[in-house]
C-alpha cells in the first residue's frame, strides 16, 4: 500500500511533462525557422520580406547594412536622450513577420521605413527597438507580444498606427513621437512602465479598454485629434501633466487606481463620466474648455481643481465625493441637477470655503426657480406652485437669498428716496405743520419769500428726504421714534396716513432683510 501511493504520484508526474511536451510541440508545429539574416539580407538588397507563421532566430539589426542614408534635421535633445544619429537609414522594403515568434533583438532604430511595417500577432521575445524612426506607411503592431522592452521613443508615425489588442510585457516608450495619423492601443495591456511623455498626436487617439497595470506617462503630450482611453485601467501612477487635449477627450468608464495628475492640461470637449479614482487625483490649474462630465464618478480620495477654469458647462450629475477642492468663480456654468448642487454645497461648507457657498447657493436658488415644481413627479398644485414661485422671486430681488445684504440696503435707499420725494410734493419742507421741530433740528429756516431761491429748495428737498428716512428706520423702533406727521392739505391730506404706514412697513421689512442677510454672509 505505502509503494503505491508513492508511485501514483510519480505517473501523474510523468504523464503532465509528456502532456506539456505534446502541447509545446503543436504550438511550434509548422512553424519554420528562418534566420535572421535572411530577413536581413532581403532588406538590404530592397526586396519584399513577407513571412507568416515562422520563429525568427537570432538578432534584426539594420545598423550593419550597407543602405542608403538620409541626413535629418534632429534636435540636441533628440541626439543625446535618445542616441540618434543625423542620417537615418531608408529602407525601402516592406516588412511583414505575422503571427510569428522573434526570439532575437530587434534594433529597427533610426531608420526610415518608406512603406508597410507589419509585425501583427507576432512575439517579440528580446528587445524591440524602433526609437527615432519614421513610418511613412502603416505600422501594424496589433496582436502583439512584447515580452521585453519595446522602445519607439523619438518615433514618428506618418501613416496608421495599429498597436491594438497589444501586450507590452517589459517597459513601454513613446516619449516624444509623433503620431500624424490615426492610432490605436485599444484594448492593449501595459505590464511595465508606460511613457508617452512630450509625445503629439495629431489623428485620432484610441486607448480605451486598455490596461495600464505599471504607471504611465502621458505628461507634456498634445492630443490633437480625438483621444479615447475610455474603459482603462491605470493601475500604476498615470500622469497627464501639461497635456494638450485639442479635440474631444474620453476617459469613461476609466479606473485610476493609482496616482492621476492631470495638472496644467488643457482639455476641449473632456468626458470622464463613471470614472472612478481610487488614490488622489490632481487637476489643478488645467483649463477645461466647452463640455467637462464627471457624471457618476467616483473620487474615494482628495480630488484637487485648485486652480481650475471650467469655461463651458461642468456637469457633477451622481459623482461621488468627500473632498472636492475646487472653487466656484472658476465654474463658468454648472450643469443643473438639484443633487449636484446640494452635494457641492455640502463640500463648501465642509472645506469652509463661505464664499463659494454663498454664491453656488444663491446661483442654485436662481436656477431652482426656473425649474417645474409641479407636474408629474411633483406634489406642487400649480397654483401654489406660481405663487410660491413669485414670492421665491422678490426674496432674490430683495435680498438675494440671504446672500447680498447690499441689495436690501440699495431697496432701503431707493424707499427713502421715493417717499421722500412725495412728501416734498405733499409740502413737507421743513417749516410748516407738526413735524416742523424736526426740520428745525436738522438747520432748515423758514423762508419769508414764497419764491425761493434755488438752494432754499434744494434745502427743502432735503428736509423732505430727512424727514423720510426717519420714518423708514422707525418702522423698527430700533433706531429712532416716528415723526409727527405734518399737516398737510388736498388729496395727500387724505393719504397721508398710508403713505406714513406704508413708509414704516418697507422701513421694517428692509431693515430685517438687511439683517438677515448680514448674519448669514458676514456675521455668519
Amino acid at each position: 500500500m505505502q509503494v503505491g501511493r508513492t508511485i501514483k504520484p510519480a505517473l501523474a508526474l510523468i504523464i503532465l511533462l509528456l502532456l506539456l511536451h505534446i502541447a509545446g510541440a503543436r504550438v511550434g508545429e509548422g512553424m519554420r525557422v528562418v534566420p535572421a539574416q535572411e530577413i536581413l539580407d532581403k532588406i538590404e538588397r530592397g526586396e519584399p520580406v513577407e513571412y507568416y507563421h515562422v520563429i525568427v532566430e537570432g538578432d534584426l539589426d539594420l545598423s550593419n547594412l550597407d543602405l542608403p542614408k538620409r541626413h535629418v534635421n534632429r534636435t540636441l535633445d533628440e541626439i543625446e536622450y535618445f542616441g540618434l544619429s543625423e542620417n537615418a537609414l531608408i529602407v525601402s522594403s516592406w516588412i511583414i513577420i505575422g503571427d510569428s515568434t522573434i526570439n532575437g533583438n530587434i534594433s529597427f532604430g533610426n531608420a526610415i521605413f518608406s512603406n508597410l511595417v507589419g509585425f501583427s500577432g507576432s512575439a517579440f521575445n528580446g528587445t524591440a527597438y524602433f526609437g527615432g524612426s519614421a513610418f511613412n506607411g502603416t505600422a501594424d503592431f496589433s496582436g502583439s507580444a512584447f515580452n521585453g522592452g519595446a522602445d519607439f521613443g523619438g518615433s514618428a508615425f506618418n501613416g496608421y498606427a495599429s498597436f491594438r489588442g497589444s501586450a507590452f510585457n517589459g517597459y513601454a516608450s513613446f516619449r516624444g513621437s509623433d503620431f500624424n495619423s490615426d492610432a490605436s492601443f485599444r484594448g492593449s495591456d501595459f505590464n511595465g512602465t508606460a511613457y508617452f511623455r512630450d509625445s503629439d498626436f495629431n489623428g485620432n487617439t484610441y486607448l480605451g479598454e486598455s490596461n495600464f497595470n505599471g504607471n504611465a506617462y502621458f505628461g507634456e503630450s498634445d492630443f490633437n485629434g480625438n483621444a479615447s482611453f475610455r474603459e482603462s485601467n491605470f493601475n500604476g501612477t498615470a500622469y497627464f501633466g501639461e497635456s494638450d487635449f485639442n479635440s474631444d477627450a474620453s476617459f469613461r468608464g476609466s479606473d485610476f487606481n493609482g496616482g492621476a495628475n492631470f495638472g496644467e492640461s488643457d482639455f476641449n470637449n473632456s468626458d470622464f463620466s463613471s470614472a472612478q479614482f481610487n488614490r488622489p487625483v490632481t487637476f489643478d490649474d488645467a483649463n477645461f474648455s466647452n463640455f467637462t462630465s464627471f457624471q457618476s464618478s467616483r473620487f474615494k480620495e482628495d480630488a484637487l481643481f485648485e486652480g481650475t477654469v471650467f469655461d463651458g458647462t461642468l456637469f457633477l450629475n451622481r459623482a461621488k465625493y468627500d473632498r472636492l477642492y475646487i472653487r466656484w468663480k472658476n465654474i463658468r456654468e454648472l450643469g443643473y441637477d438639484d443633487a449636484a448642487y446640494l452635494t457641492l454645497l455640502e463640500n463648501f461648507k465642509k472645506l469652509g470655503y463661505v464664499e463659494d457657498y454663498d454664491a453656488c447657493y444663491y446661483e442654485y436658488r436662481r436656477l431652482h426657480r426656473d425649474q417645474s415644481w409641479s407636474g408629474k413627479y411633483h406634489a406642487m398644485h400649480p397654483w401654489e406652485e406660481w405663487l410660491r414661485k413669485r414670492i421665491d422671486l422678490g426674496l432674490d430681488a430683495f435680498y438675494g437669498y440671504g446672500k447680498k445684504p447690499i441689495l436690501p440696503l440699495i431697496w432701503s435707499a431707493a424707499t427713502i428716496l421715493f417717499f421722500g420725494l412725495i412728501w416734498r410734493k405733499a409740502g413737507v419742507d421743513g417749516r410748516r405743520g407738526k413735524g416742523q421741530g424736526i426740520f428745525e433740528r436738522y438747520g432748515l429756516r423758514e423762508a419769508h419769500s414764497r419764491r425761493r431761491s434755488g438752494t432754499e429748495e434744494i434745502h427743502a428737498l432735503l428736509g423732505a428726504v430727512l424727514f423720510s428716512a426717519t420714518l423708514f428706520l422707525s418702522g423698527t423702533r430700533l433706531f429712532v421714534d416716528p415723526p409727527a406727521l405734518p399737516a398737510l392739505q388736498g388729496w395727500f391730506a387724505a393719504h397721508a396716513q398710508g403713505f406714513f404706514i406704508a413708509e414704516r412697513v418697507l422701513g421694517a421689512l428692509f431693515s430685517i432683510l438687511f439683517f438677515l442677510a448680514i448674519s448669514g454672509t458676514v456675521v455668519r
